[in-house]
């Protein structure tokens, strides 16, 4: 009898230990991942009606966009705005003061935090802020942090990409004059101008762990895709009917169009290969591999290409969602979103790639929903 007790006692014991590692592996899921139910309405209590460039955090928990050159943080656990750059609050004075314009923001591919950079007060001066929301809102107060004020000639900010595991910041922009550049920060902020006199830059790709820059570019009549890894560049492409897709690591995708450079805005994808460099992501040598080939219509104004980090290569369009697997598979799938008088409807792709968000924007309030496919 008394062996049978301590047995139970240990079967009890061992029961309870792992309903607390379940209870605490699920809790930490929810932070790091939480629940949003397939299908199912949320509602936003914002006006969302005029806003643009929506942008999903890489756990899926907030939503940015900007409205009216303003920048606006979602919660997307409690449906709340919980910062806004409308008005910030000074703290020498307390008092509340109209932000400048916000030209731009990004998102940290590895945790919930961004950069966005606003007009400076001076001309020619542009702000660079930090918002660092990694810590639940309900608990803080969420303040962003002025990192520093960078010398600037720009008109329009394209792209702004991040690489945290090198700590560089990548921004294509327009100056004045309407030129491209190419500006790189490093982590002891340095700053350099990558882009050469008189090179057209239509996009670039960053790799966030090896920190490689990619970009799509004309010199002269040559246009080339070329990859930057400090101060060597090496040319994937010359082929005027290929473009950049984007990276993934050490592997930058290339689509080849059959409509060629006359395909603006329209065009047909036919072909997708992948330039990949060694395993660290050091080595200057590209293999190319043909991953697929087909025909996707690709609208290059509308058509959002993402990499997941999954390696599927994912194409939104309004109205059709195509996926290209890591394999070379393609599926593609109608969108059952639509368009009224009463709201619009945008598609948002996360950067796991595992999903998309269909919002609609309406006068009073904006309504999403987590959409999931099975080849996703």
């Amino acid at each position: 009898m008394e062996k049978r007790g301590i047995l139970w006692l240990i079967i009890i014991t061992v029961v309870l230990q792992l309903g607390v590692y379940f209870l605490l592996n699920w809790q930490a899921g929810q932070l790091i991942n939480p629940v949003i139910k397939t299908d199912k309405p949320y509602t936003i209590h914002a006006d969302l009606r005029r806003a643009e460039h929506f942008a999903v955090s890489y756990n899926k928990k907030y939503l940015a966009c900007l409205d009216q050159d303003q920048l606006t943080v979602i919660d997307l656990i409690s449906n709340q705005v919980i910062y806004a750059t409308t008005q910030t609050r000074q703290e020498a004075s307390n008092e509340m003061v109209t932000a400048n314009k916000i030209m731009g923001f990004r998102w940290l591919p590895d945790r919930n935090a961004m950069v966005y950079l606003a007009e400076g007060k001076n001309i020619g001066m542009v702000s660079l802020y930090s918002l660092d929301l990694s810590v639940s809102a309900s608990s803080m107060v969420v303040q962003p942090k002025l990192d520093r004020e960078i010398s600037m000639d720009v008109r329009h900010i394209d792209q702004i990409e991040i690489s945290t595991y090198t700590n560089n910041l990548v921004i294509l922009y327009k100056d004045s004059k309407q030129a491209s550049k190419l500006l790189k920060i490093d982590i002891m902020k340095t700053v350099n101008i990558l882009s050469r006199p008189g090179e057209i830059i239509s996009k670039i790709a960053v790799s966030n762990k090896y920190g490689t820059i990619y970009i799509d570019s004309r010199l002269g009549k040559t246009k080339s895709i070329t990859s930057i890894n400090g101060s060597t560049r090496t040319v994937l492409s010359t082929a005027a009917e290929e473009s950049l897709l984007g990276c993934q690591n050490e592997k930058a995708y290339i689509g080849k169009f059959n409509d060629g450079e006359n395909r603006q805005p329209f065009g047909t994808l036919s072909e997708i290969a992948v330039y990949q460099t060694s395993a660290d992501g050091n080595s200057l040598a590209y293999q190319k591999t043909i991953l697929w080939q087909g025909a996707i219509p690709f609208d290059s104004l509308k058509t959002n290409v993402m990499i997941s980090t999954t390696g599927n290569i994912v194409l939104l369009h309004a109205g059709r969602l195509d996926v290209i697997s890591a394999n070379g598979t393609h599926r593609s799938l109608n969108l059952s979103g639509s368009t009224s008088e009463n709201y619009q409807t945008a598609y948002i792709m996360p950067p796991s790639g595992d999903g998309y968000f269909e919002l609609r924007t309406g006068k009073q309030n904006s309504v999403y929903y987590w959409r999931v496919c099975q080849f996703l």
